[in-house]
């Protein structure tokens, strides 16, 4: 399905936060679901290229606390190296996933990606 960039409502697909107070910001707890951490490990298993995705949730000021609720797998673009040291999410798929996201009544709070043949550095 083709996506037309300028016929989305960007600040509705990502949102737009708030200012933190400091006492909102790092450092905070990390919760994540187990649906959400089984689908970016079977993700990462699916390829010997790098994956990319984001992460949907929600965060709790009053908990301190982000809660990953789910994964969404996004396309990569093309990249020179294969994608076996280098990964950037293609944005039509950043669109669609995030656009899921807010469907689903979460946010965006995060992203992930895989090292398949190096280690991260640092």
């Amino acid at each position: 399905e083709k996506v037309k960039i300028d016929s989305v409502n960007l600040s509705s697909v990502l949102g737009v936060l708030p200012s933190l107070k400091k006492s909102q910001i790092q450092p905070f707890a990390v919760k994540v679901s187990p649906d959400a951490a089984f689908l970016t490990d079977l993700h990462s298993h699916l390829s010997d290229s790098e994956i990319i995705g984001l992460l949907g949730g929600r965060y709790v000021p009053s908990e301190r606390c982000i809660y990953i609720q789910a994964a969404f797998p996004c396309k990569a673009t093309s990249r020179a190296d294969s994608g076996y040291t280098d990964v950037e999410m293609d944005p039509v798929s950043q669109i669609i996933a995030g656009d899921a996201i807010v469907r689903y009544g979460m946010t965006v709070v995060g992203w992930y990606h895989s090292h398949p043949t190096f280690q991260p550095d640092p």
